[in-house]
């Protein structure tokens, strides 16, 4: 599923130019938001939780529903802009597309589609702005042992 997400965001476009320079699975969220951002606006992609619901069935293998929320992280780099307000403004347009891109999305067969989930600034250092936008999708899974 965040492959689908990946893949999806990789070809976002505004005015005619790739919305990302770089979209990746966010491994080490920690190390990213200290470092440096030398390409802008970039997003990772991370599965945030998963919400398995109660068995479903009294008789045979459970069934469950499960509810994924995946978050995507945006950086946006400050340019002469130590106030952040003018990054900050740019980073709505990438925010913007990113919604657009990913609301409605369905990421595999098995999944719903994706809906809009909360959404907020997660930090702002000298160099970038850090915006985390979540979606949730639901599917079944069924357990192979009975």
């Amino acid at each position: 599923m965040i492959n689908s997400i990946i893949n999806k965001l990789t070809s976002a476009v505004i005015d005619g130019e790739k919305v990302f320079k770089v979209v990746e699975e966010g491994v080490d969220l920690a190390a990213v938001l200290q470092s440096k951002l030398n390409r802008s606006p970039v997003a990772y992609v991370i599965e945030v939780s998963r919400h398995p619901s109660g068995n479903s069935r009294t008789m045979g293998k459970p069934l469950q529903n499960v509810k994924t929320v995946i978050g995507v992280v945006i950086g946006v780099k400050k340019v002469n802009d130590k106030s952040g307000s003018k990054t900050l403004s740019s980073a709505y347009a990438v925010v913007k597309e990113t919604r657009s891109q990913l609301f409605g999305f369905q990421p595999t067969p098995e999944h719903s589609v994706l809906l809009l989930d909360s959404s907020k600034t997660i930090g702002a250092n000298d160099h970038a702005i850090w915006k985390l936008e979540q979606f949730s999708t639901e599917h079944l899974e069924e357990a192979t042992n009975a």
